[in-house]
Formats: structure tokens, C-alpha cells, sequence
């Protein structure tokens, strides 16, 4: 799916469309996985699952990260995880997250200046609030929790700026382009602040996706035959 959006000053809600997308593939590729559990427990009780049966329960990647959410600053990341709290949780937000004082700490935008001089809004919002370019968060659901800072392999999503995923994919933090093998969904946004950032960053992202990884964790027997 392509979203090209043009967004004006302080009006995000495009966000909540890609989210939306994001979190009902996440859970449907879970329910997927659940369900093919199942079918090959009940199959191997009675004797070995067939062939068939094997081949049709091919739903996972190599790694379980499978949505890959680029953005250019820590103040688009924080706005970001509050919408994809409140698509999980509602507006009252009757759920736990986990490492949410953490990720308030870093992550939360200080009270914006007042300017003396006249300037477009969109100038405004780009040069105010926490413009941090480097991090790197992994998100992983469970019931009625949002886990904030989860370890990569064992996130759903990874929220992350360009310059802070390429150092752990070929850089000074590690090599561990595995984690980004077996991403389905993956969003750019705000892809015109990236380019006056590095856009090498993206490339050498791109360039790292789908890999297969020199080292396989998971049951081979479960991966998409796309991955293989």
C-alpha cells in the first residue's frame, strides 16, 4: 500500500491510517500463526502432519518483527506511539504500557518558544520540539500491554529514525541487519525531512531488507516460502 500525504502544521492524522493498516496485519499474521499452531499440535497427535498441511502453515519470517515505522525526529516517534496507543487502548486508555516514563523522558518535546519574528508555521513546527535523529525503539504487543523498548527479535514493530537503525545494521552499534529479513510493512514518513537529512541512511536500509540472515533461529519449516 502507497499513502503519499502532504501534511500541514500539527495535523498528523495520516498516521492513524498507516497505524490502523499496521496493527490489523500484526494481529491478523498472530491469529494466522495461532491458528497453524494448532492445526499441526491436533495433526501430530494423531500421527505426522502432511505434506500438505506443512506446507500451508508457512507464516512466519525468519525474525518476528514485521513492520518497520522510519521517521526523521523523536518528536514524530512520540506522536506516533500515542496514536498507536489510543487505536489499541481507546481514548480513556485503559491499558498498560510498559517503559512509557522512560519513553516520555526521552522521547517528549519541551514547551515551543514563543518567536518575536513572523515565520511559516511549517518552519515553526520543524525547528521546535525534541529534534533528536538518532533512536531506536522495538514494540511488541500483548494482551492489553504495549511494550515499549522490547528487545528487536522480539518486537512487532520497529520504530526507529534512519541514522539510528543503520548503526546497528552495519555500524558502530553492530551488524544485525537480520532484524529488518522479514519486514512486510514498512513506512517512510516524512520522507522530504529524511532527504535533507542523509537519504545514504535509507539506502543502505533498502539494501539491508529481506537478507536472508547468516544465522536461522526459527522452525525453517514455518517460513514463507518468499523469504527462503
Amino acid at each position: 500500500m502507497d499513502l503519499y500525504a502532504q501534511p500541514t502544521p500539527k495535523c498528523y492524522s495520516y498516521r492513524t491510517v498507516y497505524l490502523a493498516h499496521a496493527l490489523n496485519h500484526v494481529i491478523r499474521t498472530r491469529n494466522l500463526v495461532i491458528s497453524n499452531n494448532r492445526k499441526l499440535e491436533l495433526a501430530s497427535a494423531k500421527g505426522l502432519p502432511s505434506d500438505d498441511l506443512v506446507e500451508s502453515s508457512r507464516d512466519q519470517g525468519f525474525v518476528r518483527p514485521t513492520v518497520l515505522i522510519l521517521c526523521p525526529f523523536k518528536k514524530d516517534a512520540f506522536d506516533i506511539v500515542h496514536r498507536l496507543e489510543r487505536l489499541i487502548f481507546g481514548e480513556e486508555g485503559k491499558g498498560s504500557i510498559w517503559n512509557r516514563d522512560r519513553f516520555n523522558t526521552e522521547f517528549k518535546s519541551e514547551e515551543a518558544p514563543a518567536f518575536k519574528t513572523r515565520m511559516p508555521e511549517e518552519f515553526k513546527e520543524l525547528i521546535t520540539g525534541n529534534n533528536d535523529d538518532c533512536f531506536r525503539v522495538g514494540i511488541a504487543l500483548s494482551k492489553k500491554v504495549l511494550k515499549l523498548y522490547e528487545a528487536f527479535d522480539k518486537s512487532d514493530f520497529i520504530l526507529c529514525s534512519p541514522l539510528g537503525l543503520r548503526m546497528i545494521l552495519d555500524g558502530e552499534a553492530g551488524k544485525e541487519s537480520h532484524l529488518i529479513s522479514s519486514i512486510q510493512i514498512a513506512v517512510i514518513d516524512k520522507a522530504d525531512i529524511m532527504l535533507q537529512q542523509n537519504w545514504e541512511h535509507l539506502s543502505i536500509i533498502f539494501s539491508h531488507m529481506h537478507n536472508q540472515p547468516s544465522r536461522i533461529d526459527t522452525d525453517i519449516s514455518r517460513v514463507r516460502q518468499c523469504y527462503v
